[in-house]
Parts: structure tokens; C-alpha cells; sequence
């Protein structure tokens, strides 16, 4: 009977512990704003813009931003291998991303910059 009571008690110390080691670091992160310098304050449309320089489909879509980027579009490039710290608080996991932000609020997120293109408007 001893032995069943220690047994017990060894199965439930176990369980809990992994539980505790199941859970841990499931709550929800602080989301943080992945502007760098922070999101603008004025009433705007801001385009994150993430890309690398080994990317085939980014050096293809480049002469399409540049041309939003004329047309005034508010454009935010950033590498992923010199800014990861931006791409890993936005959540890209592949370039290229176009996040459209409106007045700091994620409105739109697409991978194709005719997407893009279409929801702006433009």
C-alpha cells in the first residue's frame, strides 16, 4: 500500500511537471509595434515593406515599389538580414511582405506587390 502511495504521488509530481514545462511561455506576448522608430501618429497609410537582397521575386517587384514609391506612396523598406528584430515583431516569415498599416493598425498583408498595388487604390 506504501509503495502505491509513493507511486502515486511520483505519477502526479510528473504530470505536473510536465505541465508547467507544457505551458510555460504559452502566454501571449506584448505586442509590440513593429515600425522601426515606431509608428507614425498622423492620420496615414504606411507600407512595411520587407525584402533581402538574394531574393529573386523582391529584385523582380523593385521597379513596381519604386514606381508606388513616386506616386507617394509611403514605403518602408527593410532587409530581413539587417532588420530581423523588425520582421520577427511584424511575424514575416518570407519576403517579400508588404504590410499596410493605417494609422498604426496592420490593415492589409499580402506577398505580391499587383496586391499591393490594388489595395491601395492605385
Amino acid at each position: 500500500m506504501r509503495v502505491t502511495q509513493n507511486l502515486l504521488v511520483c505519477v502526479l509530481v510528473a504530470i505536473l511537471f510536465v505541465s508547467i514545462l507544457f505551458f510555460a511561455g504559452c502566454e501571449k506576448p506584448a505586442k509590440r509595434p513593429c515600425c522601426p522608430g515606431g509608428c507614425p501618429k498622423a492620420s496615414s497609410v504606411v507600407v512595411l515593406h520587407f525584402t533581402a537582397s538574394w531574393c529573386g521575386p523582391c529584385q523582380r517587384q523593385r521597379p513596381e515599389v519604386a514606381r508606388l514609391r513616386e506616386a507617394g506612396v509611403r514605403i518602408a523598406t527593410m532587409d530581413i538580414d539587417t532588420s530581423r528584430d523588425a520582421a520577427a515583431s511584424c511575424g514575416v516569415t518570407a519576403v517579400p511582405t508588404y504590410i499596410v498599416r493605417v494609422n498604426g493598425t496592420e490593415r492589409a498583408r499580402t506577398n505580391d506587390v499587383a496586391e499591393l498595388r490594388r489595395l491601395l487604390g492605385r
